[in-house]
């Protein structure tokens, strides 16, 4: 019995053994198998307005309302937050509280500095 070498269930395989004149009756495409996938998963740690809060709190929030993101990982998130920060912190502020206390205690307490994201010109009015 002839053996080949195994080809991915593909339209190429396929044409390739067919191209080379090669037919086995018994021969059966085999899938190649998956490649392992790493789980990601979110942050361990939210906090919204300078409150500790929670991820379906957070998704739950208008876009339009929130003034910003940041997002700390790393050796770093677990420096400043502590051990249960190993898969990352975000931080949401929403426009209605940017300058708010509880942000400003907040950002003094961990010593976070927001980042400023300039806001693109409006293009002038057409005539």
């Amino acid at each position: 019995m002839l053996s080949f070498p195994s080809f991915r269930h593909t339209a190429f395989g396929t044409s390739l053994l067919l191209l080379l004149g090669l037919a086995a009756p018994s021969a059966k495409a085999q899938n190649a198998p998956a490649a392992p996938t790493r789980q990601t998963t979110g942050p361990s740690l939210y906090f919204l307005d300078g409150q500790a809060s929670d991820q379906q709190t957070i998704n739950q929030l208008n876009r339009r309302t929130i003034a910003s993101v940041n997002v700390v990982k790393g050796p770093e998130a677990v420096r400043i937050f502590g051990a249960t920060a190993a898969e990352g912190v975000m931080i949401v502020v929403t426009k209605r509280n940017v300058g708010s206390e509880a942000v400003a205690e907040f950002n003094r307490r961990y010593d976070i500095r927001p980042v400023e994201t300039p806001t693109p010109p409006t293009p002038p009015a057409r005539p």
